[in-house]
Parts: C-alpha cells; sequence; structure tokens
C-alpha cells in the first residue's frame, strides 16, 4: 500500500478544520434581530454553515481514504498552475474578498452586479446585453427569492429606502 503524505496531511488537516468549525459555529453566528417577537425566518441561522462544514468534513474524509489507498484526489498533479491559471485564481479570490467587504455597504444586489460584471469582463465576455443580463437579472431574482420565498435575510439596498 503506498500513501501519498502531502494528500494525506491536507485532507486530515482539511477535516480537523471542518469539525473544529463544526463544533465552533454555534458560538460564532448571530442570531438575527427579532421582529414584534417573531424570528425573522424559519431557519435557525446555524443551519447552513453547518450543512457546509459537514460536507467539508465528508470530503476530507473521502480524501483522507483515498491517500491511504494511493490515490491522488487531486487533478493538479506535482505540476502546479500554469502562470495564466494562478493569475485568474488569485483575480477570482479578490473579487471575492471585495465582494464580501461590499456586501454590507453596498447592499446583495448591487455588489453582485459589480462582481458579475467585473469577472465576465475579465474572463472575456464583450456583450454588454449578456453582461447586464446576468449582472442584473440574476441578482434580482435570488434576492426575491431568499428574501419573499426562503426567508433568508440578504443586506437590503442601501439606497433610495429600496428593502423590498
Amino acid at each position: 500500500m503506498t500513501i501519498n503524505r502531502s494528500d494525506a496531511w491536507t485532507a486530515a488537516i482539511n477535516l480537523v478544520l471542518a469539525v473544529g468549525l463544526f463544533i465552533a459555529t454555534p458560538g460564532q453566528v448571530e442570531t438575527p434581530p427579532t421582529i414584534l417577537g417573531m424570528a425573522s425566518g424559519d431557519m435557525a441561522p446555524t443551519v447552513f454553515p453547518r450543512v457546509v462544514t459537514a460536507i467539508w468534513a465528508l470530503i476530507s474524509l473521502w480524501n483522507l481514504v483515498l491517500s491511504f489507498r494511493g490515490a491522488r484526489p487531486s487533478s493538479i498533479g506535482t505540476s502546479g498552475l500554469s502562470g495564466a491559471a494562478l493569475k485568474a485564481l488569485v483575480v477570482t479570490l479578490g473579487t471575492a474578498v471585495l465582494y464580501a467587504l461590499l456586501l454590507v455597504p453596498l447592499g446583495f444586489v448591487l455588489s453582485s452586479v459589480l462582481t458579475i460584471m467585473g469577472l465576465s469582463i475579465y474572463y472575456g465576455s464583450r456583450s454588454p446585453g449578456r453582461i447586464a443580463l446576468a449582472a442584473f437579472v440574476v441578482p434580482g431574482v435570488m434576492y426575491v427569492v431568499f428574501t419573499r420565498l426562503l426567508l433568508v435575510s440578504l443586506p437590503p439596498f442601501p439606497f433610495l429606502g429600496l428593502g423590498f
């Protein structure tokens, strides 16, 4: 039996982080404010983070098992990323961080519009109509679906008093 040590260590570290975050989640997630004594949503605020960390832990456990079998769960292998792929990764991660920082001050829809437009242009889309369609319609529909149908609160529009 061959063991991929780097994959085993990576999977083990991810498993420990996922389990730790799963345990710490209830103490880290703030309870949403109540409106007239009623909760603003039907789902507890810890459900989604716990589902994500549970999936993370299961994937990490599976990768740990694969690493002890000698299989390589990663598709990158030992060659690493090319310069263009690394640049795209850094731009995308930087955009995600900027999106997270702008989410509360600009609201969900506006920060999503800016993110979608920026990444669409960066990745080569040059059709203004398609960019506008994706950038305005998708976040708008998502905002309505999440706030009205799923009763999940998202940062509202900060301008014009529009909160739907």
